[in-house]
């Protein structure tokens, strides 16, 4: 078991073991998400329409269209996309801002968050996610690892800002925290100052609590939620009633399809309480199973941002597994009373054809970049032209390996150049980080 482990997950797994590893783990979320889908909605559907497969078929139709979304983007390395990241994320904008248009929005019980017709209503907020990913993927790798604020930092923060304050009029207060997690979470791995970040950090505290407060619902929900059994036949309602499903399940569960929070007690137990539902038809252990595997696909992801190739490549599978880990703590931190209600969807869990359909084509993203066998890097801290030639023969040797993160320390892929140049034509300036060649190719290693 730990041989597998180690194999699939430790830091020397190769590229070809996540590759798969990627694809099991996904193919284990969507087909529990299938079985949770069909176990909780039948009843509903039943009691609405009369048939306890309609909303089943009906998801059913967006799941597939997520595999087809993670198959063929599992073809597409994220990096080709970078041309294009800036119009992604404008169309993106523009589709939040189409969402508050009367007559184009449609809204549902007070939001307006969907934008299409009939079945096929799809949710901008959801794709504002991946945009956002692909954008600060962009601004971030193409400056230095010391980047200043208003070459880097300004940039992504304007992007979250638009996003941010189009995404709240929605009203959609889940996904405007997904989304400033995503670039949090980024720009720490990113190594950017103590001081910006810690001022960040303060500026979201206080954005967080004023829009906490800011409406009425928004505060009677923060306050059901720190005294959840005062309110249990008001705003508090959902969260009792998650909490007594989940209990309910006791070690094991009362099995598929039991339990009465799929005969209306729980509200939206099918989307932003399916967990609930996991508890009480599979108790403790079948939840823990389930809570392992995000856990395992959240470390998958980072560890193929730290594999990549290029550094485009690795800040998206970063930028990635923030979103994952941010909205997976959200949903369940929610339904278990540690957390507010905030109302975002279990990833591949949850039903929702938008989320479904975005998330799964952004994971097969991720997964391309493993087919990427373009390589960058800058030698930083080398002494003189020697000690650079030596540092790039090391990790040139430990590309072809297929260990290029296994390069020394001195050598950080930033940019690209040929292996020819690299081992033949090594030029150097001397500056105050020490040696960086001048001049810039494409190294290539053959996997």
């Amino acid at each position: 078991m730990s041989a597998f482990i180690r194999r699939f997950w430790g830091k020397d797994a190769s590229s070809e073991d996540l590759y798969r590893s990627l694809f099991y783990q996904v193919a284990f979320l969507s087909l529990f998400g299938i079985v949770m889908l069909f176990s909780t909605t039948y009843a509903t559907s039943l009691l609405a329409v009369g048939k306890p497969t309609t909303l089943f078929l009906r998801q059913l139709v967006w799941v597939a269209l997520g595999w087809v979304g993670f198959l063929v983007c599992s073809r597409v390395i994220p990096s080709k996309l970078s041309g294009l990241s800036v119009v992604i994320s404008l169309a993106s904008v523009a589709a939040l801002l189409m969402v508050l248009v009367p007559g184009v929005g449609k809204s549902v019980m007070g939001a307006s968050r969907w934008i299409g017709f009939g079945m096929f209503q799809f949710q901008p907020s959801e794709f504002a996610k991946l945009a956002l990913a692909l954008f600060v993927a962009k601004i971030l790798s193409s400056k230095n690892r010391d980047f200043g604020f208003k070459e880097s930092t300004f940039p992504v923060l304007a992007m979250l800002g638009a996003m941010f304050v189009l995404v709240i009029l929605e009203p959609d207060m889940g996904t405007a925290i997904v989304l400033s997690s995503i670039v949090f979470g980024v720009l720490v791995a990113s190594g950017i100052a103590k001081g910006q970040l810690g001022a960040l950090g303060i500026l979201g505290a206080v954005v967080g609590a004023v829009l906490a407060f800011a409406q009425p619902y928004r505060r009677a929900r923060m306050l059901s939620f720190l005294h959840p059994w005062v309110n249990r036949t008001g705003a508090s309602y959902q969260e009792v009633q998650a909490l007594g499903a989940f209990a309910s399940g006791h070690l094991v569960g009362q099995g598929l399809g039991a339990g009465q929070a799929i005969w209306g007690y729980l509200p939206n137990a099918q989307s932003d309480f399916v967990f609930a539902v996991v508890g009480q038809q599979f108790g403790l252990l079948g939840s823990l199973v389930m809570i392992l595997q995000f856990v395992m696909l959240v470390l998958t992801l980072f560890r193929i941002a730290a594999r990549a190739a290029v550094s485009y490549d690795g800040i998206f599978a970063a930028a990635c597994a923030c979103w994952l880990a941010s909205q997976t703590v959200l949903n369940i931190g929610a339904v278990e009373g540690v957390l507010p209600v905030t109302g975002v969807p279990l990833p591949l869990i949850s039903a929702g054809g938008s989320s479904t359909l975005v998330i799964m084509s952004a994971l097969g993203l991720v997964r391309a970049t493993l087919r990427n066998k373009k390589v960058e890097l800058i030698v930083l801290n080398g002494q003189g032209p020697g000690e650079e030639r030596r540092s790039t023969i090391k990790a040139v040797r430990a590309i072809r390996s297929d260990k290029g993160y296994g390069a020394p320390k001195s050598v950080r892929f930033s940019r690209e150049r040929t292996m020819e140049s690299m081992l033949g034509r090594v030029r150097t300036t001397h500056g105050r980080q020490g040696v960086r060649p001048s001049a810039s190719a494409t190294a290539r290693s053959e996997r």
